[in-house]
């Protein structure tokens, strides 16, 4: 299944409000209280889903939340929504088997303060190896790790409702050629997501960050 997605970049010093309005996107009641970062973060986000939803003919749709801050997608549609600080992203596609779903996430590239405990809590000794052996850059091969794992995460959580740890995860197969990578389960997440089954993701690096997918 081909997700249709949408990129954009937004500055917080500009968000207004009244964007909501402008872009015709739903403010939820809850986000009122909500930061400044957190009000543009979600604009962003769901500018870029209701793009998506256009592009798939259903541009009178919004994308709202469940309680536990997942996008809810209208019926037949499966989605996921990442942000940055700067940046947005939504990829979603229409149809496809009861089971079918779709993680996306975005990323800035590491910097260096971040590297020893993204390093620590996010890569595997396997992972360690794969980024030796083939001699990639540390910072660029840590900020696709973590950003793969959250793509997975956003793909599974929707069905399974089960989190899991960063080293539950890892990614056991890069080709820096196609821009893909294999990315395997090291323990049991849920009846159909056993140790031990693997996906197949891509991933999209442009202008100082990292985008990876994953679609089931």
């Amino acid at each position: 299944m081909e997700p249709v997605i949408f990129q954009c970049r937004y500055e917080l010093a500009d968000f207004r409000d009244d964007d909501f309005a402008t872009l015709h996107v739903h403010r939820p009641q809850r986000l009122t209280q909500a930061c400044r970062k957190r009000r543009a973060e979600y604009l962003a986000g769901r500018y870029a889903a209701k793009r998506v939803l256009e592009h798939l003919g259903y541009p009178w749709m919004q994308v709202g939340s469940d309680e536990d801050r997942v996008p809810v997608w209208p019926r037949r549609l499966k989605g996921s929504i990442s942000h940055t600080n700067h940046e947005a992203v939504c990829a979603a596609f229409e149809g496809g088997s009861a089971g079918a779903s779709v993680g996306v996430d975005v990323e800035r590239y590491l910097c260096s303060s971040k590297l020893d405990s993204v390093r620590e809590l996010v890569v595997t000794r396997s992972e360690r190896g794969l980024i030796a052996n083939n001699a990639i850059d540390e910072s660029w091969a840590l900020t696709l790790f973590f950003s793969a794992k959250e793509s997975l995460f956003k793909a599974l959580y929707p069905q399974t409702r089960a989190a899991f740890d960063f080293r539950e995860a890892e990614i056991t197969v890069l080709n820096q050629s196609t821009k893909t990578f294999t990315i395997r389960l090291r323990t049991s997440v849920h009846v159909r997501f056993p140790k031990g089954w693997t996906a197949l993701g891509r991933y999209f690096d442009d202008a100082g960050h990292l985008t990876t997918l994953v679609v089931l």
